[in-house]
């Protein structure tokens, strides 16, 4: 391999090296806002289940007032 060939495909390796660190740059933050929205949604996730048992645990007071109320009922009438 003559010179101007070697340095030819010593510049091309080169850019191709340039070109695999942008890569893996671009990755590095695409992995990271991933993480990011990921931990995020665990949040929120969190939060919806934590509403939901909230709103059984009052819907089920509301039935067992409801439930005291017509035996109350009854015995009035």
């Amino acid at each position: 391999m003559d010179k101007d060939t070697r340095e030819m495909f010593n510049a091309v390796i080169g850019e191709i090296d340039k070109l695999g660190e942008k890569m893996n740059q671009g990755f590095a933050r695409l992995d990271a806002k991933i993480d990011y929205v990921n931990e995020s949604l665990t949040h929120e996730i969190n939060a919806c289940k934590l509403d939901r048992d909230v709103v059984n645990m009052l819907v089920a007071g509301v039935v067992e007032h409801d439930r005291r109320l017509d035996a109350l009922e009854a015995k009035v009438y």
